[in-house]
């Protein structure tokens, strides 16, 4: 069913988001901290283009029986 099928992948997507840490993506807890350089915060809300850059990954093995 392709109701079912995009479902699915909205979840994988929204897990992406949740789970950054997980998946690789950068996260609040990985941000290098330069002393001597101004501090900007990303903005973690929008993060289509690094979900595109990294690709295809498997789903977590903790969260495939949810999704």
């Amino acid at each position: 069913d392709p109701e079912q099928r995009q479902e699915a992948q909205n979840a994988r997507l929204l897990s992406k988001y949740i789970f950054a840490l997980q998946y690789g993506l950068s996260n609040v807890f990985s941000q290098p901290s330069a002393a001597k350089e101004i501090y900007k915060q990303p903005n973690f809300a929008d993060r289509e283009l690094e979900i595109e850059v990294l690709g295809t990954c498997k789903t977590l093995k903790e969260l495939k029986e949810l999704l």
